[in-house]
């Protein structure tokens, strides 16, 4: 058998791989491929497996046509392989080609419906290739009618007109345009999915004949060569988000009227009125102000990176400290204005300013128009496509009732600003009232980072915070050499934690973190160096590139493993449990001794729920987009969100847990879990919401750490039972089930991630 040609090419690649020539294995797994194609189920893992290395070596080095050539080459060879359209699929994905990732793992789950990891990553390739706000913005009737009416005038306005719709997205307002009678419609789009959905709209709806879709930014457009030589007649858009401006229709509609329209063309919309209010809320406060910054004890600090965030006033816990005051008018193609407008604020509620609430009414063609405020208003033609816009505070700011605040107001091509570091934006910042000498002195260079607001977030969890420390001080103890996969900003949190704590060394592995995520982790490190100097316990810190060459150089040694399981999404971060548990057994079979990890246990809890809104998240509804069908994005829907505040939603059934994802010294469990609910209550179920449960430290007295409610063993008196940074997620179901008090329903899981596959009554 040893003399068989096949086997022994087999041998050799295997060989090569482990040696790390990917690229002579490989060779040789097509060889034998194309001689044996009934082999392929014995080796498309492996022949995956030395692709994925060895395509990821050749994108470092620029040759992206090459990587694709050899997956696209694997394929022809082994037709019908899950794993290497997965991998292929996932590749692409990567690489900014989305439409046709999503089409190689479409074909995956044709060849193996059950596979969970092509399962999860097509729903994550379609979530991250077209977001959520698109399907709540095709189910906003008042939006659509009002477009739609406006168009239909401009139209008959200009009979036979030609239209440039820049931002097309799904082909909406494109439709809407040749339906009211434009002689032809250029569509533009960079979204090469959004494009794919448009020609198959334009193809239901009869259009396809007068619509040319362009992948391109308007930028990149030229007359006589994208469009008509005189230009377009008249120009539609929707390059619009929560804070009006974001997504730059300014800039964008001033170079497009003037270098790809004709003279006398009409837009639409053509601008826009900003109402503001002034509100306090803790919880936007602990999403901008870092109180602790990135690491303990560290003479570092972070600021939130985004000036705005998306909300809905009526979802989040707030005090309104001001009534809503009209603040700008706004004509998209008038000049920038040179001065801030001064707008006037009576004080009608005592407290801190946490971030200016911004909502718009939208003049689409002078006749009709929308706003965004919010639900609570008396408002017409509310738009529920839209949230409010919080532009954030980024100071201590108190006002008191009866005082009234001046706040500058303008804008730029990109954003609406509130510049509020001149003397006449602030009532009492509280820095001024501070006893002299008190602010501690910090050193003239002092680094400064710019974090996510879920980041921010994170480090004001004080008691997630504590908890971790705990834990880790726990897991430490005794100075063990100590493994951090945490990741992002956390590592910077993790790893001088443990080395504060006493390990005797700690390997870092930065897996994906950017740029700033690692000077900021090695600033810390430098510092903690400085203290130890001076007599601190010396450690031993090394960072790596990946979780590989971390375990290569210390697998024999690392005695603690520590990461970060869950997003604060809610969602469990992709991959993690996976390396955990992988670097647990190599570490364990390295030193010979069970390895502890921190978390050191996982289960999954679920509850049956009625969410409303999450179904205008993942399908287009028929009625909705004004005799228009855009049904193709319906492909792209997606059925687990994040971001999920179930406290908000009403609760139908108990809560269970899961089979346990991860277990003190155990692997996960590949078998399938059914969970079963009892229902409390009648109603509508149409999600089944989850979250998890962290072992923080083992034992039946460890203490636990729950992403729906703080339910540590140590929880300090007077403070709130509930409070944590997580979101939570939640699995919407194919159709609502209606269900009745005292009735049981169960819930199927599967694999050690604990995927939701159906629900039954």
């Amino acid at each position: 058998m040893q003399d068989d040609p096949v086997v022994r090419a087999v041998a050799q690649a295997r060989a090569f791989a482990q040696q790390g020539k990917q690229a002579q294995a490989i060779a040789l797994w097509l060889d034998v491929l194309t001689s044996v194609p009934e082999l392929r189920l014995e080796l498309e893992d492996d022949l995956a497996s030395s692709l994925q290395s060895y395509t990821q070596t050749l994108v470092r080095h620029g040759h992206k046509d090459k990587a694709k050539w050899l997956f696209g080459k694997a394929v022809e060879v082994a037709p019908g392989s899950c794993a290497l359209l997965q991998h292929f699929g996932a590749y692409l994905v990567s690489t900014g080609d989305a439409a046709g990732g999503i089409d190689k793992l479409r074909q995956a789950i044709q060849a193996d419906p059950s596979n969970l990891q092509a399962l999860a990553a097509l729903q994550s390739a379609c979530g991250n290739a077209v977001d959520r706000w698109h399907f709540r913005m095709l189910n906003d009737t008042a939006r659509n009618s009002a477009y739609a009416r406006a168009i239909r005038r401009v139209m008959a306005a200009r009979p036979g007109c030609t239209v440039l719709d820049i931002g097309a997205g799904t082909g909406l307002l494109s439709l809407m345009a040749l339906r009211a009678g434009a002689s032809r419609v250029y569509a533009c789009e960079t979204n090469a999915v959004l494009c794919q959905v448009a020609a198959r709209a334009a193809a239901a709806s009869g259009y396809q004949d007068r619509l040319t879709l362009l992948h391109s930014h308007s930028d990149a457009l030229e007359r006589g060569r994208d469009l008509p030589l005189g230009g377009v007649d008249v120009i539609v858009t929707e390059l619009v988000d929560s804070g009006l401006l974001g997504e730059r229709i300014v800039a964008v509609l001033r170079s497009a009227v003037r270098l790809l329209a004709g003279a006398g063309a009409l837009v639409v919309p053509r601008g826009a009125t900003v109402w503001v209010q002034l509100i306090e809320s803790q919880e936007t406060r602990n999403r901008t102000r870092c109180a602790i910054g990135p690491a303990p004890d560290s003479s570092c600090s972070a600021v939130v990176d985004e000036r705005y965030t998306c909300e809905r006033l009526q979802d989040l816990h707030h005090t309104p400290l001001t009534a809503p005051t009209q603040a700008l008018s706004i004509q998209f193609l008038a000049p920038l204005p040179d001065n801030p407008s001064i707008v006037c604020l009576p004080v009608t509620a005592s407290g801190t300013v946490d971030a200016i609430a911004v909502w718009f009414d939208m003049d689409l063609d002078g006749h009709t128009s929308v706003t965004t405020a919010p639900d609570d208003s008396s408002a017409q033609h509310r738009c529920s496509g839209w949230d409010q816009a919080l532009f954030f505070v980024k100071a201590d700011w108190r006002v008191q009732r009866g005082e009234l605040v001046h706040l500058p107001c303008t804008y730029t091509d990109s954003s609406l600003r509130f510049p509020l570091h001149e003397p006449t934006a602030l009532s009492t910042p509280l820095a001024a009232t501070a006893t002299a000498g008190t602010s501690p002195v910090l050193p003239a260079a002092l680094p400064t980072y710019r974090l996510g607001e879920m980041d921010v977030a994170r480090f004001n969890d004080e008691r997630c915070c504590a908890a971790s420390g705990r834990a880790i001080a726990a897991a430490v103890a005794g100075s063990k050499h100590v493994l951090d996969l945490s990741g992002g900003w956390w590592m910077s949190f993790t790893a001088s934690t443990a080395r504060a704590c006493g390990a005797s060394a700690v390997e870092v592995a930065c897996t994906g973190a950017a740029d700033e995520q690692v000077a900021c982790l090695k600033n810390v490190l430098q510092q903690q160096e400085q203290r130890a100097a001076l007599g601190a316990a010396p450690c031993a810190v090394r960072v790596h590139d990946d979780i590989g060459s971390a375990l290569q150089e210390a697998a024999t040694s690392v005695e603690v493993v520590v990461t970060e399981l869950v997003e604060g999404s809610g969602l469990l971060r992709q991959g993690a449990l996976e390396d955990l548990l992988h670097a647990r057994r190599v570490c364990s079979r390295g030193s010979g001794r069970a390895c502890v990890t921190v978390p050191c246990s996982l289960r999954m809890m679920v509850q049956g729920y009625s969410c409303g809104g999450l179904e205008e998240q993942r399908r287009v509804l028929a009625d909705r987009t004004v005799d228009i069908d855009v049904s193709a994005l319906n492909a792209f829907g997606v059925n687990v969100f994040g971001e999920m505040c179930l406290s908000q939603h009403t609760a139908l059934t108990s809560v269970e847990a899961s089979h346990d994802l991860l277990a003190v010294g155990g692997d996960q469990a590949d078998s399938d879990a059914f969970i079963v609910l009892a229902c409390s209550v009648s109603g509508t179920m149409n999600a089944v919401g989850f979250w998890y449960e962290m072992g923080l430290t083992p034992g039946e007295d460890g203490e636990v750490y729950s992403t729906y409610t703080y339910s540590s063993r140590h929880v300090d008196a007077g403070l709130p039972h509930d409070f944590t940074y997580f979101r939570q997620a939640a699995y919407l179901l194919t159709e609502p089930i209606d269900v009745v008090l005292g009735q049981q329903v169960e819930v199927h899981l599967r694999g050690p991630t604990g995927t939701i596959l159906n629900v039954t009554t």
